[in-house]
């Protein structure tokens, strides 16, 4: 079984560019791994290392006209909120996935707008 410095590292080992792969899956495949590497963090209890994973992806898929994965990086952003009990931040980050999923091309990216805002209102 790899080590946790063995996963965190695949993910520095992947190109440096965001917008490699899009034309194949529709999204960065990049920028999905650092939404996974965000979500296992804010899982692990690891917030404050999920939220610089979160903005460091958001950077790059702001600037890269990525919608769908700025939509669902919103997940761990929520997942953070919930633990910490911060509902003002979790309703932010529920209205931030909805208008991304609209402007999506995919019903994953809309269903994951509306998750969010349930998981929003049930914190």
């Amino acid at each position: 079984m790899p080590s946790e410095g063995d996963v965190f590292a695949a993910e520095r080992r992947y190109p440096p560019d965001p917008a490699l792969g899009v034309a194949f899956a529709g999204y960065s495949p990049y920028l999905g791994i650092l939404n996974s590497h965000a979500w296992m963090l804010a899982r692990l209890g690891r917030f404050d290392e999920a939220l610089e994973v979160c903005d460091r992806a958001e950077d790059l898929a702001r600037s890269h006209g990525d919608n769908e994965v700025l939509t669902w990086l919103q997940l761990p952003r929520i997942e953070v909120d919930s633990c910490r009990g911060d509902t003002a931040a979790a309703r932010n980050h529920a209205r931030r996935a909805q208008q991304g999923g609209e402007k999506s091309a995919t019903p994953q990216a809309r269903f994951v707008g509306l998750l969010t805002l349930g998981t929003a209102h049930r914190a």
